[in-house]
């Protein structure tokens, strides 16, 4: 076997997506079969080019070496091509293609729709990438992404790259889930120290700094955390139901059979959801436009919850929603 240009794009797509599972959805293949070609990469070149672990794929030196030498190489064939088709068949119409990445933010699919709306003749593709600094980083470089909905802790801000408009959409206070039958379940609200000594569950990709923002909340409570489980969304409810930890939770996110989502009193944990565009990008002339779409959505899936939507509206001058 010899490396070929669809050897690096595979290396890449991997590197961009941060680990192989999310990448083989956006090369459209299973995850055995692209860990299957990873595998036959490496031993093309002699070693390991990523070290996977709970947080996903992370490039080794020589991943690192590869993936330089690789962009470099696809970049000069994708533009070799485009010039081409441009001399070639100058009478053609171009698509734009407008990229949009997000995290698992409620108003995701009506941003999506808006942005389609304002520019109906374009590609509007989206995917979700749960490491906002990642986002950033793409966009500054504009690299493979034109629109990002992320977010941050207020305690905890991201940069703020040169030529990156970034809009705060809203700021929403941090809920805990526990178990329907937990003791503090019955309440209206929970004080943050009253979980003290939970063990508490958070999910594999999320970076360190929820984790770290949790235990800075904590420490002003009075306590640390011990943060025992890393699960999936779909594990958490059976685990937090068995009795085996609690977590954060947006507002919004309803009660069921087996959970129970609570306010925690004062709002000691915030987090900021924003959008982030370039400057001089596609999608600068109407992101102002995004921003309103985005949080008139946040709000209303925030208020879906009859009791959550009570204790927003009651608490306007500490959230900042009226």
């Amino acid at each position: 076997m010899e490396l070929e240009f669809r050897h690096l794009r595979i290396v890449c797509a991997i590197a961009d997506a941060g680990s192989v599972t999310r990448a083989s959805t956006l090369l459209g293949l299973s995850q055995p079969a692209l860990t299957h070609q990873l595998q036959r990469i490496e031993n093309l070149l002699g070693g390991r080019l990523f070290v996977r672990d709970r947080q996903g794929a992370h490039p080794t030196a020589l991943g690192e070496f590869v993936l330089n030498r690789g962009r470099a190489l696809l970049s000069a064939v994708d533009n070799l091509v485009g010039d081409r088709a441009q001399t070639e068949a100058p009478r053609r119409s171009t698509t734009t293609l407008v990229r949009f990445a997000t995290t698992a933010a409620p108003a995701c699919t009506a941003v999506l729709e808006a942005l389609q709306a304002k520019l109906p003749d374009a590609l509007v593709t989206m995917r979700t990438e749960t490491k906002p600094r990642r986002m950033l980083e793409l966009l500054a470089a504009r690299r493979r992404l034109d629109l990002a909905m992320l977010g941050e802790y207020p305690a905890l801000p991201l940069p703020r790259p040169d030529g990156i408009a970034v809009a705060t959409i809203t700021e929403v206070p941090v809920f805990v889930m526990m178990s329907s039958a937990h003791p503090l379940a019955g309440r209206e609200e929970v004080e943050l120290a009253e979980l003290a000594d939970e063990k508490w569950i958070l999910r594999p990709e999320r970076e360190q700094r929820c984790a770290e923002n949790l235990r800075l909340a904590c420490a002003g409570a009075g306590f640390e955390p011990h943060v025992a489980h890393w699960l999936e969304l779909e594990a958490h409810a059976e685990a937090i139901h068995r009795g085996h930890g609690v977590t954060i939770a947006r507002p919004g996110t309803p009660d069921t059979d087996k959970v129970a989502v609570r306010p925690l009193r004062g709002s000691p944990i915030m987090f900021r959801d924003l959008l982030a565009w370039p400057v001089d990008g596609p999608v600068a002339p109407f992101g102002a436009d995004l921003v309103t779409v985005a949080a008139r959505t946040t709000w209303q899936k925030m208020t879906s919850v009859a009791a959550h939507a009570a204790w927003l509206t009651g608490r306007a001058g500490l959230t900042g929603w009226a």
